[in-house]
């Protein structure tokens, strides 16, 4: 899977969104959402820093920033 193949797809279905591998820190100041950390970390311990490596997801259409797991942007794409 790659991102220009994904991005490739949604332009075929007319979906105006751009992604990008990024890399997001887990730090005690700039916690992470649940569903971008690995599912061995629970919320009660978590070690600090814990860079994780997700994906950026441009809404040019509603000018929205999201991030998403590598486990969500499979699903998207199989649902697609």
């Amino acid at each position: 899977m790659t991102l220009l193949a994904v991005s490739g797809e949604c332009g075929d279905c007319d979906v105006q969104v751009e992604f990008q591998f990024v890399l997001l820190t887990d730090t005690l100041y700039s916690p992470l959402p649940a569903d971008l950390l690995p599912p061995a970390h629970s919320n009660t311990h978590r070690p600090f820093p814990n860079t994780v490596v997700a994906v950026e997801v441009q809404d040019n259409k509603n000018g929205a920033t999201h991030y998403w797991s590598i486990a969500k942007l499979r699903y998207f794409r199989h649902h697609m």
